[in-house]
């Protein structure tokens, strides 16, 4: 999967995690007629990075055991690491 909107509208639960960690700021988050939020990507502005994807905590399992705040955690420090990581690859 390389970005959120490949996952189905039904599975999202509109914590817009995927929103937050955007770096690109290539989503925001469309209300429905039932006032549900989904992410929708500006594909113009994707990069495809992956970091949607790999924030979402309906895609990845292992972290729906979690409290929020500690989620929140471990993918903030695991996010801020990939961007260091992508940051050092563009330079070099």
């Amino acid at each position: 999967m390389k970005n959120i909107s490949e996952l189905e509208k039904e599975k999202c639960n509109g914590c817009s995690a995927c929103f937050n960690f955007c770096p690109k700021n290539a989503i925001v988050m469309q209300e429905n007629n039932e006032g549900f939020k989904y992410p929708v990507i500006d594909m113009e502005k994707c990069t495809n990075c992956g970091l949607c994807v790999k924030s979402c905590s309906v895609i990845n399992a292992n972290f729906q055991n979690y409290p929020p705040r500690a989620m929140f955690s471990l993918l903030w420090q695991k996010i801020q690491l990939e961007k260091k990581v992508l940051l050092a690859e563009f330079f070099l």
